[in-house]
């Protein structure tokens, strides 16, 4: 009997899509609101050599403006936040439009639907997106394509909403609760919150990494060295608060950018130890108590005296998981 091949892969694209329609929905709704509550006028950012001073417009015919003094972070919060929801909003009611039009062409909305009861896009108004100037002379590039020209540089939506919070100074950033932020961003903002570890005494034995971290042995070294040099980030012993409200402290909390989120990696260096093994094993318990399970939040190592960590395993592990 012959095998039946079928011709087309599954996908999730009508679902992320649908996905995606809805939280915009939601978003727009919010930043609407948002925008609505937020005080007159406009801020302007004045780039002053190393840094940046605020000036608040109240009218476009304004050149400078009242200077908003940084100590009055609750001000300038209002307003630059106000600035930043102003250009999201007009890239969400963008990629509304266009995943309407999407979702409408592959027959994804019931009658009833929101579509056909929303005003967001109508096929013969100036508010479809084919029917704009600009996409227009986009939409014809693209068709150059097949004809063997060179292809557009095109940009993904969400880099679109990314690269807003991007273009703020960093004196401006700390004001701005973004919706979407670049990885660059997101690692900067991740690093840049602080912690206390649990710290190494001076007369207590330590290794030092390539970054003038105290560490506790030559693996930890090895796998703190390994992370710097593949620009994976990560904090050395990061309290982490568990559900009874005690605070453990993992080796290294390791950020998976692609994924936006953490790994703990625990090393285990001396597991020929009777009762340093039985702690290890009751360490593991305590994750999986509150929620972390091994090769999905959890990465362990180990090593013994005659069989120590290789740095060839250390890299075979982050590049698992990183």
């Amino acid at each position: 009997m012959k095998k039946m091949i079928p011709l087309l892969k599954s996908t999730n694209l009508y679902d992320d899509a649908i996905r995606r329609y809805q939280e915009l929905l939601q978003l727009k709704q919010v930043k609407e609101n948002a925008i609505t509550k937020a005080p007159p006028g406009k801020i302007h950012i004045s780039h002053n050599k190393n840094h940046e001073q605020f000036y608040l417009r109240e009218n476009r015919d304004e050149k400078t403006g009242e200077y908003i003094s940084k100590s009055n972070s609750s001000k300038l919060k209002s307003y630059l936040q106000k600035s930043y929801d102003e250009k999201a909003l007009k890239l969400i009611n963008q990629e509304i439009a266009v995943l309407e039009l999407f979702l409408r062409k592959s027959n994804c909305f019931a009658e009833s639907s929101t579509l056909n009861q929303s005003n967001h896009f109508d096929e013969n108004s100036t508010k479809n997106p084919l029917n704009h100037p600009i996409e227009n002379r986009t939409q014809s590039q693209a068709n150059h394509i097949n004809k063997g020209k060179k292809p557009i540089n095109l940009i993904h939506p969400v880099v679109r909403i990314q690269q807003i919070y991007s273009s703020y100074p960093e004196e401006a950033k700390k004001y701005i609760n973004p919706i979407d932020m670049s990885d660059e961003d997101y690692v900067k903002h991740w690093l840049n919150i602080p912690y206390d570890g649990k710290g190494i005494l001076d007369y207590v034995p330590y290794y030092e990494t390539d970054r003038k971290e105290r560490v506790r042995s030559k693996s930890e070294l090895n796998i703190a060295n390994a992370l710097a040099v593949k620009g994976i980030p990560y904090k050395y012993e990061c309290p982490l608060l568990l559900k009874n409200g005690f605070t453990i402290y993992p080796d290294f909390t390791v950020l998976n950018v692609k994924e936006r989120r953490v790994k703990y990696w625990e090393h285990r260096g001396m597991m020929d130890d009777k009762d340093y093994a039985k702690n290890a094993v009751s360490r593991i318990k305590t994750y999986v108590n509150n929620g972390y399970y091994l090769g999905i939040d959890l990465i362990i190592t180990e090593e013994t005296s005659s069989s120590p960590l290789g740095t060839d395993e250390i890299d075979a592990v982050i590049n698992k998981y990183f």
